[in-house]
């Protein structure tokens, strides 16, 4: 395998720096196959992966947890923001401009879970009426509604 890595980097022009680089392996190989790898590479191994372009790299299936920096981050957005100071039309503003685009680039790279979708817009849908997590507001229209393009009755929010 290394071998084939140094005729790639021959071939291309670059260098892998091992000393920087992890290794991850399948949970199906061998405990001593995977360390034996590692000492010949001179990379450590590793269980995660980490992030890439701020999408986690994914080495198993994703769950709800796997999404969680998307809620955690919509969140702390929201926070930042005092509702009550902003009008429904600027608070509509923002959650179009803002809470909605943060988990776009996440949805083109995989299929979010309908239980992290239904999350995002909680947070959407009770920062707009006014409401927190301690305490409810009445709404003035069903989110559905709200939703709906602005020619045909709604808020245009997505």
């Amino acid at each position: 395998m290394k071998d084939c890595l140094e005729v790639f980097c021959q071939a291309s022009g670059q260098a892998i720096n091992f000393d920087k680089s992890v290794i991850f392996c399948s949970p199906n190989t061998c405990k001593e196959t995977a360390q034996e790898i590692s000492n010949i590479c001179g990379s450590p191994l590793t269980d995660y992966l980490g992030k890439y372009l701020g999408m986690p790299l994914l080495h198993s299936r994703p769950n709800k947890a796997t999404f969680n920096f998307l809620l955690d981050k919509v969140h702390r957005r929201l926070a930042g923001w005092i509702g009550k100071l902003l009008s429904l039309a600027g608070r509509a503003t923002l959650i179009k401009a803002v809470t909605a685009s943060i988990p776009i680039y996440t949805m083109k790279m995989t299929k979010l879970s309908a239980s992290i979708c239904e999350e995002l817009d909680k947070l959407n849908r009770n920062f707009l009426w006014g409401g927190s997590e301690k305490k409810n507001k009445i709404h003035l229209c069903q989110w559905n509604l709200a939703c709906r393009p602005k020619s045909k009755g709604g808020l245009g929010l997505k």
